[in-house]
């Protein structure tokens, strides 16, 4: 089951705050929400999830508390930009933006949305956020996610979901999504080409490597690897066939990606090589976040997790929840 199967496919838990709650309350079982995001931003861990659920921990993922709601449409993810201005969102063409480094969140109405599920959302710096989703959606917003205008992008005929954009640089971006869908573009967004992909499967993220390069990756394990927005694709093998859904660069320049069944694979060498590990026991990672301290703090189907990753020096180890 991929990340956007789980944000579908929810489980009727029981609300685990009041929804009439005026100011964030403490989350006392975090790892009894279904999550499909989580950031680091500054010294805070911001994650969101189902029924509208933004977590928060300031400790290092310690502690966690809810904020009140703006919504109940479950949320797919969010990004902030440098001036702690971030955009969150979800099911329903649902855009929530926050000012303040994501302690509050307002609603944004955007009628050109429609009802369609947003799956993504990338900050592009000086204020500029491209949201993006089911069905070719695609929303861009210069005045940081205040307001957003509709485009169509790859013909009137895409109608592809787009699940991950990713920045090679402020002007050179790349998008991939269902059934092999990959795409870049040169100048921020304003247009894209489309590529061939090298798997016709589908990619469900994207990361950007110390290096430059690129990699992408899906169902079954696929993992691929490219050092030029329009250049080769090569195979990185790893050994698991299971999906990753997300991926992050650590601050020592690692890659890791979070993938399906508690597996997350881990490169020290720009995503050239790859190998996978058993992070957290039968759990689905939707993605990981650097704590201020290094530890590694996975959300998904099981909610909050802590992971303890090998290191380059200990490749051979092997960690538990």
């Amino acid at each position: 089951m991929t990340r956007h199967s789980i944000a579908i496919l929810l489980l009727a838990l029981a609300p685990l705050i009041s929804p009439a709650a005026a100011e964030p309350v403490a989350v006392a079982h975090p790892d009894a929400i279904i999550l499909l995001d989580l950031v680091r931003e500054g010294a805070s861990l911001i994650a969101v999830g189902e029924r509208g659920t933004v977590l928060r921990s300031d400790d290092d993922g310690g502690t966690w508390s809810a904020a009140m709601p703006a919504t109940t449409r479950t949320l797919t993810a969010l990004a902030f930009g440098r001036d702690g201005t971030g955009v969150a969102v979800g099911h329903g063409g649902t855009l929530l933006r926050t000012a303040d480094d994501g302690r509050t969140w307002q609603a944004v109405e955007v009628p050109a949305a429609g009802r369609d599920s947003l799956l993504g959302v990338v900050a592009l710096g000086d204020g500029r956020f491209i949201a993006h989703g089911a069905f070719g959606l695609f929303l861009l917003s210069d005045d940081a996610g205040r307001t957003w205008t509709r485009h169509t992008i790859l013909g009137d005929e895409f109608d592809r979901h787009i699940y991950k954009i990713v920045a090679r640089s402020p002007r050179d971006l790349l998008l991939v999504g269902e059934s092999g869908t990959l795409a870049v573009s040169a100048d921020g967004g304003a247009t894209w080409r489309m590529r061939t992909p090298p798997y016709a499967g589908s990619f469900f993220g994207a990361i950007v490597a110390r290096d430059g390069a690129a990699l992408i990756f899906g169902m079954r394990g696929h993992v691929y690897r490219s050092t030029a927005p329009d250049g080769e694709w090569s195979a990185v093998p790893v050994d698991t066939n299971t999906a990753f859904n997300n991926g992050l660069t650590l601050a020592d320049g690692r890659l890791i990606l979070a993938g399906n069944n508690g597996v997350a694979a881990i490169s020290d060498d720009d995503g050239k090589t790859f190998r996978a590990v058993k992070a957290a026991r039968g759990a689905n990672l939707a993605q990981i976040a650097e704590a201020r301290s290094g530890t590694l703090i996975a959300g998904g189907d099981a909610g909050i997790l802590r992971l303890d990753m090998p290191t380059a020096e200990n490749k051979d180890s092997r960690h538990g929840r």
